[in-house]
């Protein structure tokens, strides 16, 4: 059963540079993100994937209004959230949150836990005393760390409690939806593993929906309902995750899942191996951004590919997705 639509992206675009000084020729435009649709559904985790740079990142930082977008439009439940200015913008805060990549650069050493905790409860004046600080405590509880946390600063725990400390500060205003940027690929694998159980019981305990960022593809398949695959600035495949994973339609989602290692050494496998290297974001090629490093590219490739339904919620922009040309 399909759950109701919570976030809706059409045409999301972010534009760098562009603009020129005062006295200054314009300088190059960076797209890093550059008309991204996609849609996440209430209570699910949607997997973001690609190579360093693509823009995944930037996007994520988009959706929660961290940065501000070029063009396209976000609606939240309903909600314009990029026409959102002041007060408005404020109250629709409350149910964003992100989870950054790195667990120590993300974290004011100088403040205690319970300080970074509450941070976002005392800029929106959600608790105050001993309410505050007993919301702390039950912040700390859910993420598993002792009460006695709160006295410390950040250097005096491991890469894992701090991410759990980043969680538990993502969680104080009750989010609805939350961004986990590499939320675990700064850790050890066993530590990875306790905050993706983490992750899993928390959203099962307070219905939060998820937009999981990583280039993990072996972690993305145990946490994520569907998975966007997303190359130079734009989304060139998605779909649930059993169906992309086992039948991928895009020459580079396919590559992707061939570079995932597997515990047998017998058993066969074809690895794809891509020519050259990734376009930069400030020149990127005309038509299939993919065509220069395609090993089935065509002419055809240098034209805009459509977007093809390849079966249910699974969809490919590709000239091949629904040709034998693209079969894995």
């Amino acid at each position: 059963m399909t759950h109701p639509v919570l976030l809706k992206v059409e045409g999301l675009t972010k534009h760098f540079g562009g603009r020129p000084g005062l006295f200054r020729a314009q300088r190059p435009v960076l797209r890093a993100v550059d008309g991204v649709d996609l849609v996440v559904h209430r209570g699910e985790t949607l997997g973001i994937v690609g190579e360093s740079g693509c823009g995944k990142s930037t996007m994520g930082r988009l959706l929660v209004r961290l940065l501000d977008a070029t063009g396209g439009k976000v609606e939240f439940d309903g909600v314009d959230l990029l026409s959102l200015k002041g007060r408005a913008l404020t109250a629709v805060r409350r149910d964003l949150g992100m989870v950054f990549q790195d667990p120590w650069a993300s974290l004011d050493g100088r403040m205690t836990v319970r300080d970074i905790i509450a941070e976002p409860l005392d800029i929106h004046r959600a608790a105050t005393g001993a309410d505050r600080r007993r919301r702390v405590a039950e912040l700390l509880d859910v993420v598993g760390l002792p009460a006695s946390a709160a006295d410390k600063h950040p250097h005096q725990f491991s890469g894992g409690q701090r991410q759990r400390i980043g969680i538990a500060r993502a969680l104080s205003l009750r989010p609805r939806f939350i961004v986990l940027d590499e939320a675990v690929s700064a850790l050890d694998v066993s530590v990875q593993a306790q905050i993706l159980q983490l992750l899993g019981d928390l959203q099962a305990e307070f219905g939060l929906t998820f937009l999981f960022i990583s280039h993990n593809l072996a972690v993305v398949r145990n946490i994520a309902d569907r998975v966007a695959v997303m190359y130079l600035g734009r989304i060139v495949e998605s779909g649930p995750t059993q169906a992309l994973f086992d039948a991928p339609r895009h020459p580079y989602t396919q590559a992707l899942l061939s570079a995932i290692p597997v515990p047998d050494p017998e058993r066969p496998r074809r690895r794809v191996v891509l020519k050259g290297d990734v376009p930069s974001a400030l020149a990127p090629p005309a038509g299939c951004r993919f065509h220069t490093r395609c090993p089935i590219a065509q002419e055809i490739c240098r034209q805009t590919p459509p977007v093809v339904t390849v079966g249910p919620d699974h969809t490919a922009a590709c000239h091949f997705a629904d040709s034998p040309l693209t079969a894995s």
